[in-house]
């Protein structure tokens, strides 16, 4: 059955005759009849009475006219939909982010990118650690990822984004004020410390720049979300070494105390290039 039948259907089926609707089509009265007649032949049943004064639809033809015209609606609809998917001016975009990412960036990333695509969906995943980020992207779980390297995988793409500097966050209560305003890397290693899980790409870095200075890291607990440790440390278990931009900006229940010589850590936007979609391709340019 194709299209172009259902579209003479039904421009004949709101027409008082066949010659008019032949007119309207810009095509010849006979053109018409054949390919009505070729659709009655297809359903196997006719559309259309002949009548003295011109053409009235069957029952089948009645049913026929809502349904051609659900038809053709929808096709029109995927059409244009496909042309904007193609120009990447809509879709689904799917974004994950590192848990350092989550609290400061994630929110004006989403706006920003709805901002460039209007009907864009995004879908986003937070709080997940670099390893995982990694592995969603080379398994088609995610489009795009904004995370922390180094990152294993040769395959997966990064454009840096920014370099941030650690800061140590202790509890905003008594027992933590005498901490000075500014502190050495090593001295805060010897604090009470929530920690990253094993592997993520902030505690890798962490654990490098100790080792450096012939010192380990030893938290008293480990949690892979931001948000998490934050809370960890507002109840007083502990202090914790995060990314400057990691951490909110109202510090309700922290003290930021600044680390004399911080390590820094990247922040680079991540994609794998053979999962590459129209729409991926307009955000990122």
């Amino acid at each position: 059955m194709e299209l172009r039948n259902l579209e003479y259907f039904l421009a004949a089926s709101s027409a008082a005759s066949l010659s008019e609707a032949a007119a309207k089509l810009s095509i010849t009265q006979p053109t018409l009849s054949r390919q009505i007649h070729k659709l009655e032949e297809e359903l196997g049943s006719p559309l259309f009475f002949r009548v003295a004064d011109g053409i009235t639809l069957t029952p089948a033809g009645d049913h026929l006219r809502h349904l051609a015209a659900a038809i053709l609606g929808l096709a029109s609809q995927i059409e244009k939909d496909f042309r904007s998917f193609s120009r990447g001016s809509s879709g689904v975009l799917s974004i994950g982010f590192v848990g350092t990412a989550t609290h400061r960036i994630m929110p004006d990333v989403v706006s920003g990118l709805r901002k460039i695509v209007p009907d864009l969906e995004v879908q986003v995943a937070g709080e997940l650690t670099t390893p995982e980020l990694e592995k969603k992207l080379i398994e088609n779980q995610l489009n795009l990822a904004i995370l922390r390297p180094p990152i294993r995988s040769k395959h997966v793409h990064l454009e840096r984004l920014s370099t941030e500097t650690f800061a140590l966050y202790v509890p905003d209560e008594k027992s933590w004020s005498i901490l000075p305003t500014t502190m050495s890397f090593s001295d805060a290693l010897g604090l009470d410390l929530v920690a990253f899980p094993q592997g993520s790409a902030a505690e890798q870095v962490i654990a490098q720049h100790a080792l450096a200075r012939g010192l380990q890291v030893n938290p008293v607990q480990r949690s892979s979300g931001t948000g998490t440790i934050l809370a960890m440390v507002r109840g007083g278990i502990g202090a914790a070494i995060l990314p400057v931009m990691g951490a909110p900006e109202h510090l309700w229940g922290l003290r930021k105390i600044t680390l004399s010589d911080a390590p820094t850590i990247d922040l680079a936007l991540a994609w794998h290039p053979q999962h590459t979609t129209p729409v991926m391709n307009a955000v990122r340019n």
